[in-house]
């Protein structure tokens, strides 16, 4: 079963877009996904940090409304940003996560570009870069959609002013310049944070064995679970100073347990789920550095005992950590209560979901009423 690790030297993978550091989503183009973490580096992981890139967008697409309404509407080109600006539905989108504004605020670019251009009295390239540039951007944010309104435009320019007019806007230089900045800033993101994958060796388990689950903890420290289906066993492997080494799970199954994802809240505690295909259970297992202590139960109540007669109740003492327990000195008990048995001894080590039992026996002479703590 090989293992891949990508050597990424930047914060986030910019040209290959993930959810929670582990599902590829390639749905679509990156630049939404380079704004969002710009602005979640800039304020941090919070509303403000991911919904900011659709809140600039949104007034900068206003500002090049009232720009466009200084060609259609001269004596008021406040009057067509104003109304566009108390449209509900691109309001309501600038607050919500989407592409669709920031793909409005560039295909507004590009309008704008246009509207420049035909107005204008000499129609030179020079006024028309406009235009494919925010056609360009409008690609790296939704893909091919982005370059409809093109379309419309040209049919325009066609009806209204024939072959040669719409050959001038169509000119080499603006496909040209849209493939040269889609291909830069991809260039650039997958240059500067990745260099690719490489195969890493783990241990060799069995003959027959794979891998479902893997979480980091850190750029030095993670984890893989799977199962090992020659033998029927959980499979846990710990990767630290650069290498793999298996560790044996706890043994909750006579066979056929398999272990499906992990999860670290910390570098000392974390939780892997999977099944008891033996028993047909799920299966939830804790990973802690620390030794921890349980104790079924906490109080015993014996009820009422006739003088002369025994009553006898069994405490559990069970090591809920990750490493070794060590029971060091269990507590006595004072007549009419005693220890009547079971395997629990000072100095007694239980290795992690180990435990062992107390046996407490209350043998009362005579009629009343007895309580005892016990340490």
């Amino acid at each position: 079963m090989p293992v891949l690790r990508s050597k990424c030297y930047g914060p986030a993978i910019l040209s290959v877009p993930l959810f929670d550091d582990e599902v590829v989503h390639f749905a679509k183009p990156p630049f939404t996904y380079w704004v969002i973490a710009g602005g979640i580096t800039l304020f941090g992981h919070n509303e403000w940090g991911v919904r900011l890139e659709n809140v600039l967008a949104f007034l900068a697409t206003v500002v090049g409304v009232y720009w466009m309404g200084r060609t259609f509407t001269p004596s008021r080109p406040w009057l067509p940003a104003l109304i566009y600006a108390t449209f509900p539905v691109p309001f309501g989108a600038a607050n919500i996560m989407t592409t669709d504004t920031l793909l409005t605020l560039w295909e507004g670019i590009a309008v704008l570009g246009f509207v420049r251009w035909w107005e204008s009295e000499d129609r030179s390239y020079k006024q028309v870069f406009l235009m494919w540039g925010g056609f360009g951007m409008a690609f790296l944010t939704k893909g091919p959609p982005g370059l409809l309104p093109l379309v419309s435009i040209l049919v325009f320019v066609l009806l209204a002013d024939g072959w040669r007019s719409a050959s001038r806007l169509v000119f080499l230089k603006g496909p040209v310049l849209i493939g040269l900045l889609a291909i830069t800033m991809l260039l650039l993101s997958g240059s500067l944070v990745c260099a690719g994958w490489v195969a890493l060796s783990p241990p060799n388990v069995s003959s027959d064995w794979s891998l479902y689950g893997v979480h980091f903890t850190s750029a030095d420290e993670g984890w893989a679970v799977g199962s090992d289906i020659y033998n029927g066993k959980g499979v846990i492997l710990h990767f630290v100073d650069e290498s793999w080494t298996s560790i044996a799970p706890a043994l909750v199954s006579l066979e056929d347990l398999e272990l499906f994802s992990v999860h670290f809240t910390s570098a000392t505690e974390g939780w892997t789920a999977g099944r008891d295909n033996w028993n047909g259970r799920g299966v939830l297992l804790r990973y802690s550095i620390f030794p921890e202590i349980k104790v079924t139960a906490s109080t015993i109540d014996f009820g009422n005992v006739l003088a002369g007669k025994t009553s006898e109740k069994k405490i559990t003492i069970q090591n809920m950590g990750g490493v070794n327990l060590t029971i060091d000195t269990i507590g006595s008990v004072a007549a009419p209560f005693g220890r009547s048995g079971g395997p629990c001894t000072d100095g007694q080590i239980l290795i992690p979901n180990a435990a062992c039992t107390l046996l407490i026996q209350f043998a009362p002479l005579n009629q009343s009423g007895f309580f005892l703590l016990f340490l």
